[in-house]
């Protein structure tokens, strides 16, 4: 399958930071285009693409996590609300309902806070199942 390609060379290199994130495959036509004197330069790209790439999923995670925690935000807010208790309460009744239901608390409250389903719909579905 190489020949087919036209792959006659191969150099492969770990991405790792703190744990092993992929690899780095570069492929030449030729062979024996991966000089041994070229691998320092190589390894070097490899360590910042996977200081990058680490990067990245952070920047992804922190971002998804301020987006949960808004929508959170927001079925508490509606909960405080509709049935006049305290921010722990609200973020408890969130906790017991995605326990009882065994889905994410995440998808609980944008039930509630996007979809604009009515807490009252979505509670009382839960408890009905559970009960």
């Amino acid at each position: 399958m190489q020949r087919e390609l036209g792959i006659r060379g191969v150099l492969s290199l770990p991405l790792v930071t703190d744990r092993l994130r992929g690899s780095l495959n570069l492929y030449s036509s030729v062979a024996g285009a991966f000089d041994p004197s070229g691998v320092p330069e190589a390894q070097a790209l490899a360590a910042h693409i996977a200081v990058a790439m680490e990067a990245a999923q952070s920047k992804d995670g922190l971002e998804t996590a301020v987006v949960n925690r808004t929508v959170i935000g927001q079925a508490e807010a509606i909960l405080m609300q509709r049935y006049g208790v305290s921010a722990d309460e609200a973020f408890a009744v969130l906790a017991r309902t995605s326990q009882a239901a065994n889905r994410k608390l995440i998808d609980i409250a944008r039930q509630i806070a996007e979809a604009r389903v009515d807490p009252d719909v979505v509670l009382g579905s839960i408890r009905q199942t559970d009960g």
